[in-house]
């Protein structure tokens, strides 16, 4: 018996519906974990404390690559200063809060 290799099929699987479903059981799980090492400031001093806890977004969609079709997930914070929260500037330090928690979906 010989073996060949179905380049079709393969891709096919890369984004069916059990490697969407996949992607977005993983990225579900990096937004809660997301949410919860967000950093809240204190009502004093922070005039929208929660707004960046409160705005991570994900979704799951099918799209074209450099290697084919694919299944990508995506993990969004659509605050204003979503950046200097997770890259840090001079007057916040960096929470890296995004690469923490997309690290998870490797596991």
């Amino acid at each position: 018996m010989r073996w060949k290799w179905d380049y079709t099929a393969f891709g096919e699987l890369l984004c069916g519906p059990e490697m969407q479903s996949l992607m977005g059981d993983r990225i579900d799980k990096a937004a809660a974990h997301a949410r919860a090492i967000a950093p809240v400031g204190d009502a004093a001093h922070d005039p929208h404390p929660g707004l960046y806890r409160d705005s991570f977004s994900t979704d799951v969609s099918v799209e074209r690559t450099l290697s084919g079709r694919r299944a990508v997930g995506r993990l969004r914070n659509n605050a204003p200063y979503a950046a200097a929260v997770e890259y840090g500037n001079g007057r916040v330090q960096a929470h890296h809060v995004l690469a923490r928690s997309l690290d998870l979906m490797q596991e």
